[in-house]
């Protein structure tokens, strides 16, 4: 497809099943920034398919927070 790189090619490769955006990073070697602004070239010409996350659970709470913190504090 004219005006393509070659990391956009490679990222059409990439996406023929779902994969996050972290994990399409990792695979080209490419810091995570640069492959949000490939991926969001390649969605403005409509040659890619965002697939919604999966929501959170529920925030943890202060105590479990505060307990993580000081924990790691401790190490």
């Amino acid at each position: 497809m004219a005006g393509l790189t070659a990391e956009h090619a490679a990222i059409i490769r990439l996406c023929q099943y779902p994969l996050s955006v972290a994990e399409l990073s990792a695979r080209l070697n490419l810091p995570l920034g640069p492959v949000r602004i490939l991926l969001g070239g390649l969605l403005d010409r409509g040659l890619l398919l965002v697939c919604g996350s999966h929501p959170a659970g529920p925030a943890p709470s202060d105590h479990v927070l505060k307990a993580v913190r000081n924990g790691l504090l401790s190490l």
